[in-house]
């Protein structure tokens, strides 16, 4: 029963760290994107094409 009980108890608390750092993530990428919006758009719009570029190439290159 103590073995059971301390597993369990490991288990919830990972569970909970998961969700939490989900959470967090999701909130930081969200503060990171209006960041890069506002300071570093003209950044992110010369880079944006190049990551396409890339992720078409790879689709590409897996899918044939």
């Amino acid at each position: 029963y103590f073995l059971g009980n301390k597993y369990l108890t490991i288990f919830l608390s990972f569970a909970l760290k998961k969700i939490s750092n989900h959470y967090l993530d999701l909130h930081s990428h969200k503060y990171y994107e209006i960041y890069c919006l506002k300071k570093k758009r003209i950044i992110i719009s010369r880079l944006t094409p190049i990551f396409t570029f890339f992720h078409e190439n790879i689709y590409y290159f897996f899918w044939n």
